[in-house]
């Protein structure tokens, strides 16, 4: 007699439910791979291309600087040439098919402000790490985290140029965040100096050197003397454009004609027109002489005025 066998369901059910238990938990184990940690000496291997250096639509000159020198670094080190776009600018297709490169401050960069509200990305301001202070961030995109972004971040413009100096030794970065220790530098370098001393009706070179660390375009240059001397030969102005790191001098001849306590007074100034006013900047410099019949000193620093003892003062103001 023939047996007929019949199915167990159960069975079936057991099997089938335990390769499909199999099947996902295999699949959880080969799953998106974890990512790596992000770290600034990976850098320009993650901007060789798909780049877009974001500045601020009201980014001051320091930092429209900083943006094309960092494009022009990228150009020279992967062969790529990134685009630089105001943060006004920006579409949701560039936010997210691209890597991003910040530059600016809380006040002039509104992306970065956006990003510091999606992320944890740590926030570059006045009080922390303080005024002239810039900082480094690398970190994926919020808009699309197999993006990356990198943040050159200041409190103020001079903390966001030396953000960008900081990146230019990226050989040396190996942490997800650097921060720039420097107190802000002066725009420009001046100094006036004297040949010789300038005894009574004796001619002497008077040197005013300029060099600025930035473009100083319609650049005035000038020394003012006082009625104690004239100008025998040379040039007291100059006014142009200077490049960033280019070195001016204005020489003259000049001789003292009176006795007494003079001061010269050597400026350089710049004035770039941005949107509706003018916005100058400048440094000066003096030498403070003392003429006698005979003799002649000359000083960096302004001498102390001589006050009369206490006595006489009081005298003085009771008559």
């Amino acid at each position: 007699m023939i047996k007929t066998i019949k199915p167990n369901l159960n069975l079936r059910l057991l099997l089938v439910s335990s390769v499909i238990l199999t099947v996902v938990l295999f699949a959880g184990c080969v799953g998106k791979p974890q990512q790596e940690e992000l770290v600034l000496s990976n850098y320009p291997k993650l901007f060789e291309k798909d780049v877009v250096v974001v500045v601020g639509e009201n980014a001051s000159q320091i930092e429209m600087e900083g943006a094309q020198a960092i494009a022009d670094n990228l150009r020279n080190l992967t062969g790529n040439v990134p685009v630089i776009k105001k943060d006004v600018e920006i579409t949701e297709n560039e936010k997210t098919g691209y890597n991003l490169i910040l530059v600016g401050t809380l006040d002039t960069n509104s992306m970065l402000r956006d990003v510091y509200e999606r992320t944890n990305a740590t926030r570059v301001t006045e009080e922390y790490p303080g005024a002239g202070k810039g900082m480094l961030e690398i970190l994926r995109s919020p808009w699309n985290e197999d993006r990356t972004m990198l943040l050159i971040a200041g409190s103020d413009k001079f903390g966001v140029r030396e953000g960008g100096e900081l990146l230019e030794d990226y050989k040396e970065l190996n942490r997800s965040i650097i921060l720039s220790s420097v107190k802000p530098t002066a725009l420009i370098d001046v100094n006036l100096s004297m040949e010789g001393l300038p005894k009574l009706n004796q001619t002497v070179e008077l040197l005013f050197t300029v060099n600025p660390h930035t473009s100083f375009p319609n650049t005035s240059i000038q020394i003012q003397l006082p009625e104690g001397f004239v100008l025998v030969n040379g040039d007291l102005s100059w006014r142009g454009d200077l490049a960033k790191n280019e070195t001016k001098r204005i020489q003259a001849f000049i001789k003292a004609i009176k006795t007494g306590n003079w001061t010269i007074v050597a400026l350089a100034r710049s004035f770039r027109e941005v949107d509706s006013f003018t916005e100058t900047e400048g440094k000066a410099d003096a030498l403070f002489i003392s003429i006698s019949e005979e003799t002649a000193t000359v000083s960096k620093k302004q001498p102390v005025l001589q006050r009369p003892p206490m006595e006489e003062r009081v005298d003085i103001q009771s008559k």
